[in-house]
C-alpha cells in the first residue's frame, strides 16, 4: 500500500474519531440540558394536613425557652413515613427522619448522636407533598437549627411546627406562594411552603442572625 493511501486512511480515521467525540460531548450536553429542564419543569402538588393547635411564637427566645433540645444536624438516610391506625384505619400519618447531631446548644445529647425526627410534613404514595402548617421537610443537602422535645417512642418533636425547623443553607426569606403546584427546583430552594410567611421569616431572620456563620 502506497505511502498516500496509508494518510488517507489515517486522515479518514482521525476524522471518524473527531466525529464521534464530537457526537458525544454533544449528546451529553443535551442529556444533561434535558435532565435540568425536566427538574425545572417537573411540579410537586403541596397539600395542607389541616390546621393544627399550636402556639404562635412572638420571638426565638421563646422558642428557645420551650424546646428541651437545640441542635444543629444534617439528615442521615432515607426520609419515612409512619402512619398511626385506630380500627385498622389509618387516621394520622407523619414523616420520620434521622438526622446526626454536628453541635449541640442546648440539652443533653453530644455531637455525632442520631436522633429520630418526626416531621409534619411528607410525601404521600402518589407524589404530593402533605404539610401541616407549611413545614418543609429536611433533605441531605440542608444545613438545620432544630428546636425539640421529646415525644413517644423515642421521637423528637419539632417545637411550633415551622416555628422549629430552619435551613441555615438557605438564608434567603420566603416569598408567598402564588401557586400550591410548584416545580422541584423551587421546592428544592424553599424552607417554608405555607401561608403564615411573615411569621416564619420574622422567625428565620433571628436564627440566622444568632446561629448562621
Amino acid at each position: 500500500m502506497s505511502i498516500s493511501k496509508l494518510s488517507i486512511i489515517g486522515v479518514t480515521a482521525l476524522i471518524g474519531v473527531m466525529l464521534f467525540t464530537h457526537l458525544d460531548h454533544t449528546d451529553r450536553n443535551r442529556i444533561n440540558a434535558q435532565q435540568a429542564s425536566e427538574k425545572t419543569e417537573k411540579a410537586i402538588s403541596i397539600v395542607s394536613a389541616g390546621d393544627a393547635d399550636m402556639i404562635i411564637y412572638s420571638t426565638l427566645e421563646e422558642v428557645e425557652e420551650s424546646a428541651e433540645l437545640i441542635v444543629e444536624v444534617e439528615l442521615v438516610g432515607k426520609r419515612a413515613r409512619k402512619n398511626i391506625f385506630l380500627n385498622s384505619m389509618v387516621i394520622e400519618s407523619y414523616g420520620l427522619a434521622k438526622v446526626k447531631v454536628n453541635q449541640v446548644y442546648k440539652g443533653d445529647v453530644q455531637v455525632g448522636d442520631e436522633l429520630t425526627i418526626a416531621e409534619p410534613g411528607y410525601f404521600d404514595v402518589s407524589g404530593k407533598y402533605v404539610s401541616f402548617e407549611g413545614y418543609k421537610a429536611m433533605d441531605k443537602e440542608g444545613r438545620y437549627i432544630l428546636f425539640l422535645r421529646t415525644g413517644s417512642n423515642n421521637e423528637q418533636i419539632v417545637i411550633g411546627l415551622y416555628q422549629g425547623k430552619f435551613d441555615l443553607t438557605l438564608p434567603q426569606l420566603e416569598q408567598e406562594m402564588t401557586n400550591a403546584r410548584i416545580s422541584v427546583a423551587e421546592f428544592d430552594e424553599r424552607d417554608y411552603v405555607g401561608d403564615s410567611v411573615w411569621q416564619f421569616n420574622k422567625l428565620k431572620q433571628q436564627v440566622l442572625e444568632k446561629y448562621g456563620d
